[in-house]
């Protein structure tokens, strides 16, 4: 649907429509941790996996406006609920793969503080929650999520050699739990050079990245001669 033009006509102004990884990407860069760089890739995990890649100091759109689509990313070769649907990194080490992998774990007779609860209702944030009070199961969940990014994180390091790669999204509150085994994996993994290079850091500006890349956009569209 080509929304920004149906807005525009609607409202009587200018309206400029991005993604939400494009968007998090320009903030970092404007007001985050990514202030001054050109080469930046913003990992955004939540309910889904998207990266924002801005290289040269240009966001990389693809030919489709589907560059950033880091959920699909192949990282292990493993056949997990809803990978045709969401892709192999995302069925693996988004939200709800955390919390699918605990009902599991129970399921399976994992003991542990999260069999007090219903399992059907278990989210992210009560494995997070409980990883952080030590339960074995939990934290062992985020380490293997953190794996994984860590292989997708690795992959997309040795293609764009970034500066910094940024972990932003819902998940990047859990980041404490899961962001050494994705730095391990992605020593291991990703080309020497560039791997020892890339500053990885969690994000500081949580969902205001996202906002403050729109008003950017906003900002340089309505400077004089745009």
């Amino acid at each position: 649907m080509p929304l920004a033009s149906h807005l525009k006509r609607a409202l009587g102004m200018p309206v400029l429509v991005e993604s939400d990884r494009n968007a998090a990407v320009l903030g970092e860069c404007w007001r985050g941790a990514a202030k001054g760089k050109s080469d930046v890739i913003v990992l955004m995990v939540g309910t889904g996996i998207g990266a924002g890649i801005l290289s040269g100091g240009r966001i990389i759109r693809g030919a489709h406006e589907l560059s950033g689509c880091a959920g699909w990313l192949t990282v292990t070769g493993e056949v997990a609920p809803g990978r045709k649907n969401m892709g192999e990194l995302e069925s693996l080490a988004a939200g709800p793969a955390i919390a699918r992998a605990a009902r599991e774990r129970l399921r399976r007779g994992d003991e542990g503080s999260l069999s007090e609860l219903d399992a059907p209702q278990i989210t992210a944030h009560e494995v997070a929650a409980a990883a952080r009070q030590g339960d074995p199961m939990a934290r062992d969940i985020f380490a293997r999520a953190g794996k994984v990014l860590g292989l997708g994180v690795a992959n997309i390091v040795s293609l764009f050699d970034p500066q910094v790669v940024i972990i932003g999204g819902g998940m990047a509150a859990a980041a404490d739990l899961y962001l050494e085994s994705l730095r391990r994996a992605l020593l291991e993994r990703a080309q020497p050079l560039a791997a020892k290079r890339v500053k990885l850091v969690v994000s500081k500006l949580g969902d205001a990245a996202n906002l403050l890349g729109c008003a950017r956009l906003a900002w340089d569209s309505a400077k004089p001669g745009r």
